[in-house]
């Protein structure tokens, strides 16, 4: 009997021992899936990061190019009206022009042009 006691108490012992490493083992892959978790987190947040800067780098060069877009244009009106305004000044220069003519009883004919070139 004090045998089977004793294989009894080694059993034990032994399913103690199992139990100790079976916790610890556990406990490892809870620490483990805990780090698995917060790395992935971490990822998922770098990511989110990265997402919003490249938004704010299209947003930053869209209205760059709305900016430039807009200098175009104005300069664009500008050149427009320059030479509306040169144009302008060319027809009045055009319109003042004359001519004129003399008779006198020989039939002598003379003309007389006035205008810019």
């Amino acid at each position: 009997m004090q045998q089977f006691l004793g294989n009894v108490d080694m059993y034990k012992a032994q399913l103690e021992a199992w139990r100790a490493r079976t916790q610890a083992a556990t406990a490892q892959a809870e620490v483990t899936a805990r780090f698995a978790d917060v790395t992935t987190r971490t990822n998922i947040a770098y990511a989110q990061m990265q997402i919003e800067q490249y938004k704010a780098q299209v947003q930053k060069a869209m209205e760059q190019a709305q900016i430039a877009l807009e200098a175009a244009r104005a300069m664009g009106q500008y050149n427009a009206q320059l030479a509306a305004g040169a144009l302008s000044g060319l027809h009045v220069a055009a319109q003042i022009s004359g001519s004129g003519s003399a008779t006198t009883a020989q039939s002598t004919s003379t003309n007389y042009n006035y205008g810019s070139g």
